[in-house]
């Protein structure tokens, strides 16, 4: 996100919002097509079940969107997504 800028150029940005958002849907169908063991075994470390259903929140009510609340997903809840997946991608090269 430091990429395009902060908070103040999103809530202004409608190509930015709609880009993030697109990210978001597609994190959530992501996540709705993992294995029932996989959901199970991370499902204490990632709340798989919030992210698929602000996926269907979206998807089905795309203009009651809380930009706010989209931007503090971004920000605090996408990178420690990232990074989860990063180590779970790494430890799978290993193993």
């Amino acid at each position: 996100m430091e990429r395009f800028g902060g908070c103040d150029v999103f809530m202004n940005d409608v190509v930015y919002r709609n880009s993030a958002s697109m990210d978001l849907l597609q994190i959530g169908e992501c996540a709705g097509r993992l294995s029932a063991n996989l959901l199970a075994e991370t499902e204490n470390r990632i709340p798989w079940r919030y992210i698929r259903a602000t996926r269907n929140r979206m998807a089905h009510a795309y203009n009651n969107v809380d930009w706010n609340l989209m931007w503090d997903t971004l920000e605090r809840d996408v990178p420690e997504l990232y990074d989860f997946c990063k180590k779970m991608l790494e430890n799978a090269a290993i193993g």
